[in-house]
């Protein structure tokens, strides 16, 4: 009889311990993987120059803006340190197409991207640079506004190693041979045009690179499958060094037919958000500003210039450089002369 009540208190010692024993074990399981999870992520090495000289090794150098080291189909690109951060414009421009039917040579089909870079562990990042929504530096919302208005990452890629004075060695050749909406040869939006395609990627490649004080320019071949048919065309490429300091915008005014930029100012000066829009224009600025300011009619700092394609037959040149010349009357009345000069394409 004392050994069945014996058992009897054992078995409910068990059966009322238990659970809590479960629950023990189940929260120290609990609160083990909990600090498995916040453990910090280990950031990735950045490259070292022994990468580098490893990765440039037997690749001849073109240098400028970007350098550019090429092994024939292989293209790898040099980073300036100091141009993180700066504005830069992407453009793309149709060279050669097999079919004028989406596009033409010589045309852009999309606008120009505004773009910044930046570095982080061994990942280079391109950035689309938010531009439509500007905020007055010395407002109360700047630090909010800066928060909610970040520039995303557009494209990333790999850092295969650093210079000994501190750029970066970016496998970038895919911006230039990839699908890339922005950078395509079809026209969005255009009812007269309605061909589109994917990049078959045996025909993509870039053809050539060269790169110069303020810009870069890559050419590639882009092979795209339309509809069960082929299209081969050629695009230029640019990444342009915008300058340091922006020309002062001036605001449009809708009874002048100016081609604008709209955009969202914020501030806390006026209640809500203003609507406005800078006009599209040339930074015209005078070579002489004494003469200028006294009235006198006087040359640009820098022209615009305009090149005639070569492949305009030669009997239209001049007819085509004489309505571009025929510009400078205008500017003529604002005080400028020689504003506009056509040339041959070189």
């Amino acid at each position: 009889m004392k050994k069945i009540i014996s058992l009897s208190f054992l078995l409910c010692g068990l059966l009322i311990s238990t659970p809590h024993s479960f629950a023990q074990n189940k929260k120290s399981k609990k609160n083990r993987k909990e600090v498995v999870q916040t453990q910090p992520t280990q950031e990735p090495e950045p490259p070292t120059v022994t990468e580098y000289r490893k990765g440039v090794k037997g690749m001849r150098k073109h240098p400028g803006l970007i350098n550019v080291f090429e092994n024939g189909s292989n293209f790898l690109f040099e980073i300036p340190q100091d141009l993180l951060g700066k504005d830069l414009l992407l453009t793309s421009r149709v060279a050669t197409t097999s079919n004028n039917t989406a596009t033409v040579a010589g045309e852009m089909p999309h606008s120009p991207v505004l773009i910044t870079f930046s570095v982080r562990g061994d990942r280079f990042y391109v950035h689309k640079k938010v531009y439509r929504s500007v905020c007055d530096s010395e407002s109360s919302l700047k630090a909010s506004f800066d928060r909610n208005f970040t520039n995303p990452i557009w494209k990333s890629y790999k850092i295969k190693g650093m210079s000994p004075q501190g750029d970066f060695l970016v496998e970038m050749a895919p911006l230039f041979t990839s699908d890339v909406k922005e950078l395509d040869p079809f026209k969005k939006g255009d009812t007269r045009s309605s061909l589109t395609g994917s990049p078959v990627h045996d025909l993509c490649s870039i053809l050539e690179s060269k790169s110069f004080p303020k810009n870069l320019q890559v050419r590639s071949q882009m092979g795209y499958n339309t509809s069960g048919e082929p299209l081969t065309v050629t695009m230029l490429r640019n990444i342009i060094l915008l300058p340091e300091k922006p020309m002062r915008p001036r605001l449009a005014d809708p009874r002048i037919g100016y081609f604008d930029e709209r955009k969202e100012y914020f501030t806390d000066k006026l209640d809500g958000v203003t609507r406005l829009a800078y006009i599209k224009r040339w930074n015209i600025q005078p070579k002489d500003s004494a003469a200028y300011a006294r009235g006198e009619t006087v040359e640009p700092l820098k022209p615009i210039v305009f090149y005639v394609d070569t492949a305009i037959p030669a009997k239209w040149r001049p007819y085509i450089k004489a309505g571009i010349l025929d510009w400078n009357k205008a500017f003529e009345k604002i005080g400028f002369k020689n504003v506009m000069v056509a040339k041959d394409y070189p």
